[in-house]
C-alpha cells in the first residue's frame, strides 16, 4: 500500500509472486473518516431508493418520502457513482451534479411547493460540495503527476 504509485520493478515483482498492490491510498486519517461517512451515506441513500421502487409496486412498504421518477433516478446515479468511483475524477463530478440536480429538482418541483417545503431538502448540497472538492483535490493530484 503506498499513498503515491509503485515502480514498475515492484509492479513485476508482485505480479511474480501473486501480491495485490494499492497504489494512491490516502494515509490521512480525515480523508479515511470522509471516505467512510461518504460511504455510509451513499449506502443509505441507495438502499432508500430501492426501498421506494419497491414502495411504488408493494403496498405494505410505506415511506415518508416518495420520490418523483426523474428524483430515484438521480438519487440512484449519485449513491452508485459514489459508492463505487470515490477515486475517479468524472465519477466525483456526475455524483456532484445529481446531488445538485435533487437539491433544487426538489426545491423547485410543484409538488414540493404545494406541500410543506422546509431546507431540508437542500441537504443534499452538502455531499455535493464534498464531491466537488474531493474532484478538485483528485483533479491537482493528477497535474502533479
Amino acid at each position: 500500500m503506498t499513498n503515491t504509485t509503485f515502480t514498475r520493478s515492484a509492479i513485476e515483482l508482485a505480479e511474480k509472486l501473486d501480491v495485490e498492490l494499492w497504489p494512491d491510498c490516502p494515509v490521512t486519517p480525515f480523508y479515511s473518516l470522509l471516505f467512510k461517512i461518504m460511504g455510509l451515506l451513499n449506502l443509505l441513500l441507495f438502499l432508500y431508493a430501492i426501498l421506494t421502487l419497491f414502495s411504488a409496486k408493494y403496498d405494505f412498504i410505506h415511506l415518508p418520502v416518495s420520490l418523483d421518477t426523474i428524483s430515484l433516478v438521480a438519487l440512484l446515479t449519485a449513491s452508485a457513482l459514489g459508492i463505487f468511483g470515490w477515486k475517479y475524477l468524472l465519477c466525483n463530478l456526475i455524483t456532484a451534479g445529481a446531488f445538485i440536480f435533487l437539491a433544487f429538482h426538489v426545491a423547485l418541483s410543484p409538488v414540493s411547493l404545494a406541500t410543506d417545503y422546509t431546507y431540508t431538502q437542500l441537504l443534499s448540497l452538502i455531499p455535493a460540495v464534498v464531491y466537488m472538492l474531493h474532484a478538485g483535490w483528485l483533479k491537482l493530484k493528477k497535474m502533479k503527476k
